[in-house]
């Protein structure tokens, strides 16, 4: 995207690419909700396939030029010198933890209800789980393109990421205290809001703190990285919190907390407005 799109149109670009990624899990999992869990994952040689073939058009029919005349590899490149790249990556470790953690919506039924399917409407489980995916995928669907726009138009991206991080923060409340089913799901909503913003706006900001266009590849898999780490360490962190310190209250809590965190130092980027 930094390669190609205008930097006032990449947050509706940002915005119409998060639609997919949401939609994606709905049509994954609404046709095998039903089915037991090691069903659901198995996907069939079609499907498996459906990614690849998704990007051949692209890469069959654009064309692809050289952006300038690469300089011989230096190692000293892999190391990035600039500070708003840092704090780019820095407010995104946390951010994005809080927000994955977050995500685990039905999680913390079970912390003051005996059973997952006591807690829920419906015969069995996965049909308060289908319930939670789908008000949080509609809401995520419903805000991100609109913030991305509202994001160019306004030229402002810090000030949307720490909404993004304040609505986020809310769920977390919402959640660690009152974890009734109604509760839950106006908390999916709310959660879901707040991440259709972070995943145009933020995704928008983080492609204007690159450093130099020569290295853009490798400083968006250093982006890559900080986006991904947190979905890595997250069980790692919450396993012993709700296992021995104060359970899925202080997680929730811990969860908002993070996403706090990088909402605030999102403003420690001083190059985008």
């Amino acid at each position: 995207m930094p390669d190609r799109v205008p930097v006032g149109q990449r947050g509706e670009v940002s915005g119409w690419i998060g639609v997919p990624q949401s939609v994606g899990v709905v049509l994954a999992v609404v046709p095998g909700h039903r089915r037991r869990l090691h069903d659901q994952v198995r996907l069939p040689p079609g499907r498996r396939g459906g990614g690849g073939a998704g990007v051949l058009p692209f890469v069959l029919t654009t064309k692809d030029p050289r952006l300038s005349e690469r300089p011989p590899f230096d190692p000293g490149q892999l190391w990035v010198r600039s500070a708003d790249f840092f704090w780019g990556v820095d407010h995104s470790l946390p951010d994005d933890a809080g927000q994955r953690d977050l995500h685990a919506l039905p999680a913390v039924l079970p912390h003051r209800r005996g059973r997952l399917r006591e807690a829920v409407p419906g015969e069995k489980a996965s049909d308060g789980l289908l319930v939670l995916i789908l008000l949080y995928t509609g809401a995520v669907v419903l805000t991100t393109v609109v913030a991305g726009v509202v994001s160019d138009r306004l030229g402002r991206r810090r000030l949307l990421v720490t909404v993004s991080g304040l609505i986020s923060a809310v769920p977390a409340l919402m959640l660690a205290f009152w974890p009734q089913w109604p509760v839950v799901m106006a908390a999916a909503v709310v959660l879901g809001l707040g991440f259709g913003v972070y995943l145009s706006v933020d995704n928008a900001l983080v492609t204007q703190v690159l450093p130099t266009a020569t290295g853009r590849a490798k400083d968006l898999g250093v982006i890559n990285v900080a986006n991904s780490g947190p979905q890595v360490l997250g069980p790692v962190i919450a396993g012993p919190i709700v296992a021995g310190l104060g359970g899925y209250p202080v997680l929730y809590l811990t969860a908002g907390g993070l996403a706090l965190l990088g909402a605030a130092l999102v403003w420690k980027i001083r190059g985008v407005p």
